[in-house]
Formats: C-alpha cells, sequence, structure tokens
C-alpha cells in the first residue's frame, strides 16, 4: 500500500469518527442535563396536598414583611409534609425555590434574618426542607417546615418550588 493511500484512508476515518464521537458524547451529555432539570411539575392548588417523594406536601402559608428599606421583601413559606415512606422521603435531597410563576428564581436565606423572626417567634421550631432528612421519621409523622426568601417588593403571586434528586424530572409546585 502506498503512503497517498494511507494518509486518505486515515483521514476519511478520522472525519467519520470525529463526528461520531461528538454525537455519542452529547447525547450522553443530554440526557445527564435531561435528568438534572426540573420539566415536569406536580401542581397542589392552595389549600389542597400532593404526594411527592414520600410524603403529602401542603402549603400553609406564604407571607410577605416589608424589610426596613420598602425596597424588598422577606417572603416566609410555611408547609408540611405528611410522610407515608420514610425511606423515599429521606432518599433526596431536597432543593426548594420561591418562583413568580414565570422565570424568576429564588433560592431560601441560610440563617433567618432578626426581622422574621421577631414577627414570627414560631419560626424556630420549624425546620427547614433540607434540615427535615436528618432526625429519624417514621410513618404517619407530620414534618413542619418554613424557608424565608428574599425578594422586590413588588412581586405578588409566588409558586414554591419543591425538587428532590431522586425523583426529577418531576418535581413539586405548591400554590
Amino acid at each position: 500500500m502506498s503512503e497517498r493511500r494511507i494518509f486518505w484512508g486515515s483521514l476519511a476515518v478520522l472525519i467519520v469518527m470525529i463526528p461520531a464521537a461528538i454525537v455519542v458524547r452529547g447525547y450522553d451529555s443530554a440526557l445527564a442535563w435531561r435528568a438534572n432539570q426540573e420539566l415536569y411539575p406536580l401542581i397542589a392548588e392552595p389549600g389542597k396536598s400532593v404526594r411527592y417523594g414520600g410524603a403529602e406536601w401542603r402549603l400553609e402559608g406564604l407571607y410577605q414583611l416589608i424589610t426596613q428599606d420598602k425596597k424588598s421583601a422577606y417572603i416566609l413559606a410555611e408547609f408540611e409534609a405528611k410522610i407515608d415512606n420514610p425511606e423515599a422521603f429521606a432518599a433526596g435531597a431536597c432543593q426548594i425555590a420561591l418562583t413568580d410563576r414565570g422565570e424568576k428564581r429564588w433560592s431560601p436565606q441560610f440563617l433567618p434574618p432578626y426581622e422574621v423572626r421577631k414577627a414570627r417567634p414560631s419560626l424556630e421550631e420549624r425546620s427547614t426542607c433540607g434540615g427535615a432528612t436528618i432526625k429519624p421519621i417514621k410513618v404517619g409523622e407530620t414534618v413542619k417546615m418554613a424557608e424565608i426568601f428574599r425578594t422586590p417588593v413588588d412581586i405578588t403571586k409566588f409558586d414554591l418550588a419543591i425538587s428532590q434528586a431522586t425523583l426529577r424530572p418531576s418535581y413539586l409546585v405548591l400554590r
């Protein structure tokens, strides 16, 4: 075989193999990306509960507390989960966000601000979504949780989005 024939044969193989490798890697990446997205909402209308991740979830209330500068507000979300499968409830890390029923999302505050603790002293008795899985939980137990978000003051309609890594692409929306 001549050098010229080996060169062109190698070039032809490269032309075929490089796009094939990109397609295979891209497909794996697309599957991984899709698995981490929240794509299919389970919506709980006001006052109703929805089964998700080993529990019946229900929103108790969303309360807005205007900050002293009047430019932002703290949104206090109080919700509960009645456990019917403790293993499923504790299996996935709970991720929570506040949404404005559009594109905007807010993550919870790490520590409750002084204004919120002063206005709602009962907040200390509730755990956060991620902290609820730390202690042992029994079937039939109701876990009361609360999260605090800082948002612009002019947003009026909110949803609470809860997802567990093991249950994605489904996620829960509490209205």
